[in-house]
């Protein structure tokens, strides 16, 4: 491995660990000092991820990013929940594919709504932390799932 794998490795392994910390914080939120844990577990997490190189990165979820996304609304976070949505939509054709665009206009709402009516949540077209969830596992099973693995491919030598 050359030291950017290693390093990609290991930070990988970082993100893992952080990510069950946050997850594990979320079900026993009950110390006082849960939310400010949270937050900076939350805070670090996406600092790890960020170091990653993106060939790397791809098939990682983020977790929701804290922030109620609705009609109107416009950033980073309203991007990466239609990056998931268009996955989803190349294997669901009863959710609409967007466009990436960053800004949660009529066509995102729609794509919510459908999701949201599919996988049992009140069709509100606003993404909290719930829909966040089910999206995110959606498209985590549809990527890992599809993915070829070792010796799943063309050219590969059996028995090495």
């Amino acid at each position: 491995n050359t030291t950017n794998e290693k390093l990609c490795q290991e930070t990988c392994v970082t993100v893992t660990l952080m990510k069950f910390m946050y997850q594990l914080t979320l079900l026993t939120g009950d110390s006082k000092y849960a939310d400010a844990f949270e937050i900076s577990l939350y805070n670090a997490y996406l600092g790890a991820i960020a170091t990653v190189p993106p060939e790397y990165r791809e098939g990682v979820v983020v977790p929701f990013p804290g922030v109620i996304l609705r009609l109107g609304v416009d950033s980073e976070d309203v991007r990466l929940l239609q990056e998931y949505l268009n996955f989803i939509s190349q294997y669901d054709p009863e959710i609409p594919s967007v466009s990436p665009t960053g800004y949660f206009g009529e066509a995102t709402q729609s794509a919510v709504i459908a999701f949201q009516s599919q996988v049992g949540i009140p069709p509100s077209g606003v993404v909290a932390a719930p829909t966040w969830q089910a999206i995110t596992d959606r498209y985590s099973d549809l990527y890992f799932s599809n993915r070829p693995s070792e010796g799943t491919f063309p050219g590969y030598t059996v028995g090495e």
